[in-house]
């Protein structure tokens, strides 16, 4: 169960560049997601930072059990070289960075991928503009720039 407030999701959406028409008109995606309705692909899936993992590669020097103990963050100290609190906050900061954006890097290139090999026709004839301008919406709605 979910509870939702209109008045802080649309000054929220607003914030991120809708209309105030278009963010009253707003949709949920999968369980929380909220984006607008017929002006927007929506997906969420794939974008994600898992701080569990972010704090347990912080303390373990930029590792993570799960994988073999393999460099998954950047090299930090371990647990036991910290200090004091602020030396614990500093590496997670690092950590935090390095996978956010790790995340960004991945979603650009799934983004490109989609864009490149999977067109979506039939979701496009439900998105403003899309007939118009003869684009499918993973073009009309974001224009992707890989980062060098």
């Amino acid at each position: 169960m979910a509870f939702y407030n209109d008045k802080t999701i649309i000054k929220d959406l607003m914030a991120d560049g809708y209309s105030l028409e278009d963010a009253r008109d707003y949709a949920v995606v999968g369980c929380v997601e909220l984006t607008g309705a017929g002006n927007s692909i929506g997906y969420t899936s794939g974008q994600a930072v898992r701080l569990p993992q972010v704090l347990e590669a912080t303390l373990f020097g930029g590792r993570l059990s799960a994988a073999d103990w393999r460099f998954v963050g950047v090299p930090t100290p371990s647990a036991t070289e910290f200090k004091s609190f602020e030396d614990v906050k500093r590496a997670f900061v690092e950590q935090l960075s390095y996978a956010i954006d790790l995340m960004i890097r991945r979603t650009e290139l799934k983004d490109k991928v989609i864009v490149e090999n999977y067109p979506l026709p039939l979701f496009s004839a439900t998105i403003e503009g899309c007939i118009e301008s003869g684009k499918d919406v993973t073009w009309e709605v974001r224009v992707i720039t890989m980062p060098q």
